[in-house]
């Protein structure tokens, strides 16, 4: 690799041509050689991957805001798998492979910078996703705290007449208890349908080997109730682990209540007559 093409590259993780013009026959030679990869308009990386392209981006347009995917992938989801490189910018391209350019009025306070790029907040990123995700993007921003419903719909109202708009308010009413999961979700809207009232949602408890969360607690009787999908109850090491966090929850006074996807639909009823029988000190 040419030393002046290296040190660039090494300082700002691509080459721009048309800013470094008198390198345009070294950076030809270095493509020739496939020691360089054309990403976007004059602008050159070492590869194609994703962190190439991120850097190339940051070249091509300094002013370019992360969006969707990408912003979520560079904040709060670092293991999302999408590498398509998504932003709102104002300069005009051809379709380029790995890119996916957009030209958005972005509200200023749903923006924020992060070392070396400006990406929109979690809570746009979020509402970005549901397009292409649904619920699920919503649930996972919830369980690592990337956001709050109170934040999805600030961002909401904030980018009024957006395509989509109708389905993320409909999905956020229904997420309005805050669920880390499609399965908690369901529970939630169960719940409401039958009047139960009086629980909270991932309700935070210190037992004595760590903090849990509990899916939904009703707090006056100390009752959890625990929804369990595969994806997080599948292995043979988390069911015993849960079952340790039962004893502990029942050695703290709580008692414990789990259901699956497939006895999710008796919930309401076993609840019903359960809070029943615990309220009558016959439980």
């Amino acid at each position: 690799m040419d030393e002046r093409l290296a040190h660039i590259l090494a300082t700002d993780g691509a080459v721009h041509a048309g800013v470094h013009r008198g390198l345009r026959q070294r950076i030809q030679r270095a493509v020739s050689r496939g020691d360089l990869v054309r990403l976007l308009p004059g602008v050159y990386g070492t590869d194609g991957s994703f962190r190439s392209r991120i850097l190339a981006m940051r070249v091509w347009d300094e002013n370019a805001i992360l969006i969707g995917s990408t912003a979520a992938r560079m904040t709060w989801w670092p293991d999302l798998r999408d590498d398509v490189v998504r932003v709102s910018s104002r300069r005009q391209s051809s379709h380029r492979p790995g890119f996916e350019l957009h030209r958005l009025q972005l509200p200023s306070d749903l923006v924020l910078d992060i070392p070396g790029h400006r990406c929109v907040l979690p809570s746009l990123s979020v509402l970005q996703l549901i397009p292409l995700m649904g619920p699920v993007c919503i649930d996972e921003a919830l369980r690592r705290r990337a956001t709050s419903i109170a934040a999805l719909q600030h961002a909401l109202r904030s980018v009024p007449n957006r395509a989509g708009n109708q389905k993320c308010l409909r999905y956020l009413r229904l997420s309005r208890d805050e669920p880390w999961s499609h399965l908690e979700r369901e529970a939630h809207q169960l719940l409401r349908e039958a009047g139960l009232t009086g629980w909270r949602a991932n309700h935070p408890v210190r037992i004595p080997s760590r903090l849990v969360y509990l899916d939904i607690a009703f707090l006056r009787l100390r009752i959890a109730v625990e929804v369990d999908g595969f994806k997080y109850h599948s292995s043979h090491a988390i069911f015993h682990s849960d079952r340790r966090r039962d004893v502990e929850l029942q050695m703290a006074g709580w008692r414990v209540l789990r259901f699956t996807a497939d006895t999710l639909s008796t919930m309401p009823a076993v609840l019903k007559s359960f809070l029943r029988k615990v309220d009558r000190g016959l439980a």
